[in-house]
């Protein structure tokens, strides 16, 4: 039986929600561990006896919820010997550095309502091994179709620029546009070339993955619209990971309309809708 490995501020969950994540992860065929759920053996610490525990378990489903809480020490540890995860965290945070580059899924419903999305997911991410938490946003995304979870935030890292951008290029083919990937030509700072049809316009599309501290900002834009206009373009779109500067915003209003801020929630609507 496969073992995942829960990790969680014990002063914040309760029993009955264990007791359910428990039985849903035994119900799909595996078996729920975690410090709180198994004896301790003498002579050992339980620091020691916790990384075998991560050691024995593939996966590892982790709630941040307090910053002072055991989670981080266990996720550093699991992110050190490559074990899969999914990772809950609380809004507000603050992400540590050696979290930056890990998706995540933030949420203020109680995370008991979000017990099918988890089992959903984990299922997924034990039978099938080249399944990767980037690659399932999309399948849970579209999954919330069918149920009353709204209040989720889907956080992506910059190693998934390559997804993000397959979002964008679906939803504007979606609606007519044609699609030019300029990854792999001598672009100009540019990720996508879209042009209207109908309207006989073009619109240049930039991705900027960056650390949640790192805002995009006013330099940021006005080199876009530089490139654009030295293009010939009609728009420019920049899509933001981690937001944009008062300023920034504050520019992209005066320069005639022509460059529009696009941020991960307006990711999550195009995926949502594609």
């Amino acid at each position: 039986m496969v073992k995942i490995f829960a990790s969680y501020a014990y002063s914040d969950f309760h029993h009955s929600f264990l007791n359910k994540l428990n039985q849903g992860i035994l119900r799909i065929g595996y078996e729920l561990v975690s410090p709180s759920n198994q004896a301790i053996q003498s002579g050992q610490s339980i620091q020691e006896q916790t990384h075998k525990m991560i050691d024995e378990c593939p996966l590892m489903v982790a709630f941040l919820t307090d910053p002072y809480s055991n989670v981080f020490l266990e996720l550093g540890y699991a992110l050190g010997r490559d074990k899969r995860l999914l990772l809950f965290i609380k809004p507000n945070m603050q992400i540590p550095p050696f979290l930056y580059d890990i998706n995540y899924i933030s949420t203020s419903m109680d995370i008991e309502s979000l017990l099918p999305i988890l089992l959903m997911s984990l299922r997924k991410l034990s039978h099938d091994k080249s399944f990767y938490l980037d690659q399932s946003f999309h399948l849970k995304s579209a999954d919330l179709k069918n149920t009353h979870l709204k209040n989720i935030s889907w956080h992506y890292s910059h190693k998934n620029e390559n997804q993000l951008k397959s979002i964008i290029a679906k939803w504007y083919r979606k609606k007519g546009f044609n699609i030019e990937d300029l990854a792999l030509s001598k672009d100009k700072g540019f990720d996508l070339l879209v042009f209207n049809p109908k309207l006989k316009r073009t619109i240049f599309i930039e991705i900027k993955t960056r650390s949640p501290n790192s805002k995009v900002n006013i330099d940021d834009i006005v080199k876009h619209y530089e490139r654009l206009n030295c293009e010939g373009g009609d728009f420019g779109e920049i899509y933001s990971t981690s937001g944009f500067t008062e300023s920034a915003i504050s520019i992209s209003k005066e320069l005639d309309g022509k460059i529009i801020l696009k941020t991960l929630k307006d990711i999550e609507k195009m995926e949502l809708s594609i």
